[in-house]
């Protein structure tokens, strides 16, 4: 009979962006190159890892590139993608845009966790200043992913029918 052993210390998330990337990523752009550089190193690791976590919430094509591997990328889809990238381009820009999401929330006192709750209460969609969020996402239940993220991320989920666009 197999045991489960305890890891003899916390392993901290490496995010699928680096800080210098996002940082670079948001450079181009000046509301949020402004707002991401307004923020310590550590709340923008801080960010990238989370948003990292609530990626890897969702079911991707493909399979894990290493048996065991904690994260879902990388991952084996050249088969279902046509390319031979084990890491596909888009997933640090999602990393990127998902965690700008979560600090620009976290620090203005937003409820990250209102999506979630939205869904527990079974709405497939929120209707607030002209903009709709669609919470009826096939394999997007139960993850705050943010519209901006999930645009990158369409083509490299799983899912039996098409994803809407929520806007």
């Amino acid at each position: 009979m197999a045991t489960y052993t305890q890891p003899s210390a916390f392993i901290p998330v490496v995010p699928y962006a680096s800080v210098v990337y996002a940082d670079g990523y948001f450079a181009s752009s000046f509301a949020k190159g402004t707002t991401w550089a307004a923020f310590t190193e550590e709340q923008r690791l801080a960010a990238l890892r989370q948003a990292t976590t609530e990626i890897d919430t969702l079911y991707f094509i493909g399979t894990k590139a290493v048996d065991g591997q904690l994260r879902e990328f990388p991952r084996s889809m050249r088969f279902d993608m046509g390319f031979d990238d084990e890491f596909p381009p888009g997933i640090s820009n999602a990393c990127c845009e998902q965690a700008y999401y979560i600090a620009v929330n976290v620090t203005q006192g937003a409820d990250h966790e209102a999506r979630r709750d939205h869904q527990d209460q079974g709405l497939s969609s929120i209707s607030r200043e002209g903009s709709v969020e669609n919470y009826d996402l096939p394999s997007a239940r139960r993850t705050p992913i943010t519209p901006p993220a999930l645009d990158i991320l369409r083509s490299y989920i799983a899912y039996t029918t098409n994803l809407q666009d929520p806007r």
